[in-house]
């Protein structure tokens, strides 16, 4: 488990992903985490895996991840996570990825912390947000 936002692997190889998200955005969603200590992640739109990198970083050992996507990219992710994750002490993270379309993805579990950051049209955004807030634990 990683203990500043900085020390992430993500802040420091954040010049080899793509540049279509700030650092502040990642920092902010890093320390949200490390306050409210969810344990159950939902992401619509995982993309290159940026964002569930940080969110993997910022979890505790238990947590359970599920990431929603029409196109996964996972080059960097893979070199990223994979290598570092025994080290993190997180070798047994369970990562669900789900190929299919966000704004119809249905589950029985409930999540403590939801990332919508998919189809970003109006229309999309607003479909998965009704849709996140239907698996929403609180």
């Amino acid at each position: 488990m990683t203990t500043t936002y900085y020390s992430t692997v993500i802040a420091k190889k954040f010049e080899q992903y793509s540049n279509q998200r700030l650092n502040l955005d990642l920092a902010v969603i890093f320390h949200l985490i490390k306050y409210f200590n969810p344990t159950k992640f939902l992401e619509f739109g995982f993309y290159e895996g940026k964002t569930m990198g940080v969110m993997i970083e910022a979890a505790t050992k238990n947590s359970t991840f599920v990431a929603v996507d029409l196109n996964f990219r996972f080059e960097l992710f893979d070199r990223f996570y994979k290598s570092c994750l025994p080290s993190l002490g997180l070798e047994d993270l369970s990562i669900e990825f789900i190929q299919t379309d966000s704004t119809t993805y249905k589950s029985d579990v409930k999540f403590d912390f939801i990332n919508v950051d998919g189809d970003h049209s109006y229309p999309a955004a607003f479909n998965d947000i009704i849709n996140a807030s239907s698996l929403i634990s609180i």
